[in-house]
């Protein structure tokens, strides 16, 4: 099962919780009900999970997980107004110095069960998953407009300030709106040309 997989279980799972109790218990009251409702979808749950810390290869101390999950996702529970930055910073440290690759920092609070999942880039290699997005001589893109990876914008084409481009750009097409439709031609010169869509 992929971290992307088990981590939208997790989730599931934790808004399982959320609805059967609400907000306004103790930690423990969540981890307990957490662990069954986990433990419900199959999965292996270890609390109070004893993980090593290592420094430059040795162990310098130990770190008392509050649930971990398929002995590779780290869950933080806490039951506070709101997530402050060291919450964050504790379990960014929890997973460099223990090597997990993803953690999952939760905050039973009112109104909703808040989830923040961490899976620093530096520790997953995507490498081939990488498109190639190519801009062409000429293109114009607007302030704030958002090009999705693997796209070709066409040469002299123009792309309006907040248009999302989610597929291939014509040479000279003018595009604008979210998605990003054509709503006509551009001259290599900036200039809209009076044609029809069509060409």
């Amino acid at each position: 099962m992929e971290e992307e997989e088990l981590t939208y279980i997790i989730r599931g799972c934790v808004f399982e919780v959320f609805r059967g109790l609400g907000a306004g218990f103790l930690e423990q009251v969540y981890q307990r009900a957490l662990i069954h409702e986990l433990s419900a979808a199959n999965l292996k749950v270890e609390s109070q999970k004893k993980i090593a810390v290592r420094y430059k290869g040795i162990v310098v101390g130990e770190y008392v997980a509050d649930i971990l999950v398929e002995e590779r996702v780290l869950l933080e529970l806490k039951a506070v107004a709101q997530f402050l930055p060291v919450h964050e910073a504790q379990l960014l440290n929890y997973l460099k110095a223990t090597g997990i690759k993803v953690g999952l920092l939760i905050n039973f609070t009112y109104p909703k069960a808040q989830i923040n999942v961490y899976n620093p880039r530096s520790a997953v290699i995507r490498k081939d998953e990488y498109r190639d997005t190519l801009v062409k001589r000429g293109a114009t893109l607007g302030a704030n407009s958002t090009i999705v990876c693997g796209v070709t914008i066409g040469e002299h084409a123009f792309v309006a300030a907040g248009a999302v481009v989610n597929r291939d750009v014509k040479p000279f097409a003018l595009m604008a709106g979210v998605p990003a439709y054509q709503i006509g031609w551009i001259s290599r010169h900036g200039e809209r040309l009076d044609l029809s869509l069509q060409g």
